[in-house]
């Protein structure tokens, strides 16, 4: 199992039910769990060896499964002979900057090829899509979406899966044939959210400019849009593992039946993790580049300034990292990655001075009190997925609130051969004004962009040519190159709900750039016979030779930047015509 898992498992009940990066994966109302197994063997093998506690299964490709279970039999899966490891879900957020300044739109990336990603799937895993928006129609009004998948209504799902409605492409186009909203809804209800996050994001891929006069045109804006609507039913304000594996299996299965080459945005992220691309995530969307002929672009995050990252190499001396934990906080996680090799003590300081060290206990959760916060520490150990050491230590109020004040964690040296030390505090939009004292900016991107084979986009300013603070910055932890390649994410024009445009910041905008600029290639090579081997490594090699220099910086890759900025299609090519 996991660590966050074992931890989970152990802490006190009131503190599991009040920590929702602990309690992710388990419904109270039913008392099971969801989990996520990599299994060995055929799934007929696997079901048939759970099917006394087994309440719901669901086969995804790689010999990946997603099960539901009583609580009482979590400990039977662990001598199951089928399963290798078992994974809880983490959460994952979208995450929006508010706009300033200028706006920006897409048209310095229109090409001059006659490209526009026709017979191209862009797939969208996000927070669903405004079906009813003009740039999502053709010109005699009918629907350029294959298909709705809303995992938030419980109705009726594609085959294989349990969960959620599919809305088809003539489902849509009948919904459309009404005028009155109502009668539309009656058909496929309403598939976005307050947010229109989705929606924005699709635009920026594939909108075709029919709501603007053809003055906010997308990227690939004659491609055939395929979404999944994320489901949020956890009520924790984030999306499920399960969920965005379920997506992924979802987009490129269809888009090998129907034969069509897909280009895929995610523009989620978070904080739990190596960052070094070995979550149950990172594996699974590597495993799924492989597959058929697609390309997975995934938006770095917007944590480069948040504070949530300390970094440190250990010698001889002790070293002390401080934080800070604002007023009203219920709650904080704080996950040290270390190579396992390495020994030292750990002492934790409250607000007030008080001082605890804590004891290695390896595969026990240890209980601590300081002033009137209780810190539950579990000591992990390498995994058959990690060879890094993870110390998980979970804050939680003895009253109400924890202490708020400037905390401290101090290394003490014992033996020390690598020395690297990592510190990553929860992502989550709750502990936004909590951070270190002295942050370390480089290795804040969020998970999964760290993800090998996915092309990771971080946000660059168009009108001063320079990256932007919030974006999330590289490399991983093993040194891979991330992000890849800065697209841009400072007040980008899109669609919105009721036939709108808004403006909206973040790597959620600057990713679905590079999403709808693979579409061009693959029209380009895989539709127009011109290269028929344009996806994968392959199609990002392309893009990311052909990137321009950014204002500031002039050697690269860049932790910042990575190969640079994104370049139009006619640029890219150049490389090839």
């Amino acid at each position: 199992m996991d660590n966050e898992f074992m931890l989970a498992l152990s802490v006190p009940d009131n503190v599991f039910n009040e920590n929702s990066q602990l309690n992710t994966g388990y419904k109270e109302t039913t008392n099971t769990w969801e989990l996520i197994i990599k299994y060995n063997g055929s799934y007929k093998d696997l079901i048939e060896s759970l099917k006394d506690v087994l309440i719901k299964s669901e086969e995804l490709l790689f010999s990946y499964a997603i099960i539901i279970i009583p609580d009482f039999a979590v400990t039977i899966l662990e001598s199951n002979q089928f399963i290798d490891n078992i994974y809880k879900p983490e959460n994952y957020f979208f995450e929006t900057e508010i706009p300033t300044g200028n706006a920006a739109n897409t048209s310095i990336f229109n090409p001059t090829y006659s490209l526009t990603g026709n017979g191209v799937l862009i797939g969208i895993i996000d927070t669903g899509i405004d079906y009813t928006h003009p740039d999502f129609r053709n010109t005699d009004g009918t629907t350029r979406i294959f298909a709705i998948w809303d995992q938030s209504v419980d109705n009726n799902p594609p085959d294989g899966y349990y969960k959620g409605t599919l809305y088809t492409m003539d489902m849509i186009n009948e919904a459309l044939s009404y005028s009155n909203p109502s009668d539309r809804y009656q058909i496929v209800p309403d598939t976005e959210t307050l947010s229109g996050h989705g929606t924005h994001v699709a635009g920026i891929c594939a909108g075709n400019g029919n709501a603007s006069n053809k003055r906010y045109v997308g990227i690939a804006p004659e491609s055939t849009l395929i979404v999944v609507k994320l489901d949020t039913s956890n009520n924790t304000g984030g999306y499920q593992t399960c969920r965005i594996m379920e997506a992924i299996n979802y987009l490129i299965t269809t888009a090998a039946d129907l034969k069509m080459p897909i280009a895929i945005n995610i523009s989620i992220g978070n904080n739990y993790g190596a960052h070094n691309g070995q979550t149950v995530l990172e594996q699974y969307i590597d495993n799924a580049c492989n597959y058929y002929k697609n390309n997975i672009v995934i938006g770095c995050g917007n944590n480069g300034a948040l504070r949530k990252h300390y970094e440190t190499i250990l010698s001889n001396d002790i070293q002390k990292a401080d934080f800070a934990i604002t007023e009203f906080e219920t709650y904080l996680n704080v996950q040290i990655w270390k190579d396992f090799s390495d020994s030292f003590l750990i002492m934790i300081t409250s607000p007030s001075g008080k001082e605890i060290m804590i004891n290695e206990y390896i595969n026990i959760t240890a209980t601590y009190i300081l002033d009137n916060t209780y810190l539950y520490v579990y000591y992990g150990t390498p995994n058959p997925d990690n060879i890094l050491q993870e110390i998980y230590i979970a804050f939680s109020p003895a009253k109400t609130y924890l202490d708020s004040g400037i905390w401290g964690i101090s290394f003490v040296p014992q033996k020390i051969t690598q020395g690297r030390v990592d510190i990553w505090l929860s992502s989550n939009a709750q502990f936004a004004e909590s951070g270190f004292l002295n942050p370390s900016s480089d290795t804040t991107i969020t998970i999964p962009s760290t993800s090998y084979y996915a092309i990771s986009v971080g946000a660059m300013d168009t009108v001063t040519n320079r990256y932007v603070s919030f974006s999330g910055r590289g490399y991983t932890r093993n040194n891979i190159v991330k992000p890849d390649i800065l697209a841009p994410g400072i007040n980008i024009i899109s669609c919105a709900p009721n036939n709108s445009y808004t403006v909206k910041s973040g790597t959620s905008m600057a990713a679905p750039f590079v999403t709808g600029t693979a579409a061009l290639l693959m029209e380009w090579g895989l539709i127009n016979g011109n290269d028929n081997f344009m996806y994968g490594e392959r199609l990002k090699a392309y893009i990311l030779k052909n990137t321009k220099p950014l204002s500031g910086i002039n050697n690269y890759p860049d932790k910042r930047a990575g190969y640079g900025a994104l370049n139009s299609i006619n640029a890219i090519l150049k490389e090839l015509v």
